[in-house]
């Protein structure tokens, strides 16, 4: 609710919460509170999810990689992707209403290239300039826009 999605609301959230369930968590934490165990698992959770991303999403299982250095290899590019991703989900954390994947199918039919160190578009709308611009890379229109 906190970034703004239009399909979570507080009016939504009142009448699931009590289908919700418990959270029960065991820990060898002998000394630490209830929710200090919930703040180390949640920051826990956002491992879960990456391992999520790579297993389900970026589909890198169908790659069966068994040689050595096809494995490390494939461990880089899973590195990089991560890293891709995670400074996605930074960048589309600020805008309201928008996730990784709304910004992506958005933005999927721009075709950029980078001269002199400014990103050129000459196929974009004027709501996909300002996409881009609130994710910190505005992009230099070569052509008039669309709307």
């Amino acid at each position: 609710m906190s970034r703004g999605d239009k399909s979570y609301t507080n009016e939504g959230f009142q009448k699931a919460k009590y289908y919700m369930g418990v959270t029960v968590l065991q820990t060898s934490l002998e000394n630490a509170s209830p929710g200090e165990v919930y703040t180390l698992y949640k920051k826990r959770w956002t491992i879960e999810t990456f391992y999520n991303y790579f297993k389900n999403k970026a589909g890198y299982n169908s790659l069966h990689a068994e040689d050595y250095y096809k494995t490390q290899g494939l461990a880089f590019v899973m590195l990089v992707s991560a890293l891709i991703h995670q400074e996605m989900e930074a960048a589309v954390a600020n805008i309201e209403g928008k996730n990784v994947s709304t910004c992506l199918l958005e933005s999927r039919m721009v075709k950029a290239h980078k001269r002199h160190d400014n990103w050129i578009v000459c196929n974009c709308l004027k709501k996909q300039v300002e996409l881009f611009k609130q994710l910190n890379t505005p992009l230099e229109v070569a052509m008039p826009l669309h709307t």
